[in-house]
């Protein structure tokens, strides 16, 4: 009796994976199921046919064949896109939805201008058309560390209501912020960060004897140095 329990029990389980076998195909293999529309959305400055040659997904293919997760990093790899994410939306839609990186700030190197993201990512040349603060000066190529440290000494202006115009780099790695209509700001090569929540303060001041600030160093750890000269 027992024998023939488990004999109706491996019959019964193997009909039942063969059944499923034969849906599962039959889904796969169904033209019901075939792409028949890709919509791409989210994007601002990238053609929606650039997002889908990043794709890749072939015509004709099942919706359930699709390797979502493998399209959207193909679609990530390009440094213009912060975040993609692809949905199936049965039966025969896709949706590509993109997060494009947009520029922050420009980087002048060798006469030409690069634009830079909000994480320090380089997108590549473009025009200075806009009023984003500039960072120049010499290095920034071969320091990409730096190039993302301006970018959080400009976040953390902006948090304070300060604007930097531009943020200039010597050969040794020490940087000065300049602001439109103010003083530089000294930051040295790893600025203090935290010193920066003191400066609307000490721009709010004004020097001895009636004079304007001329310069702000906050390169040393324990103090700022304020200069009207």
């Amino acid at each position: 009796m027992r024998r023939q329990r488990k004999l109706k029990a491996l019959v019964l389980v193997a009909s039942l994976m063969v059944l499923g076998w034969v849906i599962g195909k039959s889904i796969l293999t169904s033209p019901y199921f075939e792409i028949k529309v890709i919509r791409v959305k989210g994007t601002n400055r990238l053609p929606p046919k650039k997002i889908l040659g990043w794709a890749n997904i072939p015509s004709g293919q099942s919706i359930f064949q699709l390797n979502l997760r493998r399209i959207a990093k193909r679609i990530s790899s390009s440094p213009l896109v912060k975040r993609a994410e692809v949905k199936r939306i049965l039966p025969s839609t896709v949706l590509i939805r993109v997060e494009e990186r947009m520029p922050f700030v420009y980087l002048f190197q060798k006469g030409s201008f690069y634009e830079v993201d909000d994480e320090g990512i380089i997108l590549g040349k473009g025009k200075k058309s806009t009023d984003l603060p500039m960072i120049a000066g010499s290095g920034w190529s071969s320091r990409p560390e730096k190039i993302k440290l301006a970018v959080r000494i400009l976040h953390a202006a902006e948090e304070l209501g300060l604007s930097f115009s531009k943020i200039e780099m010597d050969n040794k790695g020490a940087m000065v912020g300049y602001f439109k209509n103010g003083p530089m700001i000294y930051l040295g090569e790893r600025p203090h960060l935290a010193c920066l929540s003191y400066l609307p303060l000490v721009l709010a001041a004004k020097g001895s004897k009636g004079r304007d600030i001329k310069y702000v160093d906050i390169r040393f750890h324990d103090q700022i140095v304020v200069g009207t000269e």
